[in-house]
């Protein structure tokens, strides 16, 4: 979902997975929500260069107790 604030262009976008109990296996969630500037755009090439955050989220990694992951990570995104 793409936004503006002020004279810059924004993008939310990112994914959410779930995944229930199954044998020997826990319930497992995992999520990377991203939050991009637009900065093509500071140039004239709108929709073709992003920088920003995602936030890797992942509880029971692979079903496994216990095995959770949350870190940010920094994000170019370039559209050809």
């Amino acid at each position: 979902s793409s936004f503006g604030i002020g004279e810059t262009n924004w993008l939310f976008k990112g994914h959410l997975d779930y995944a229930g109990s199954e044998g020997d296996k826990e319930k497992s969630i995992n999520s990377a929500p991203q939050l991009l500037l637009d900065v093509g755009d500071f140039w004239g090439a709108s929709d073709s260069l992003y920088a920003g955050i995602e936030y890797q989220y992942w509880k029971n990694k692979y079903g496994i107790d216990g095995a959770d992951e949350s870190h940010p990570q920094l994000m170019v995104t370039w559209k050809l």
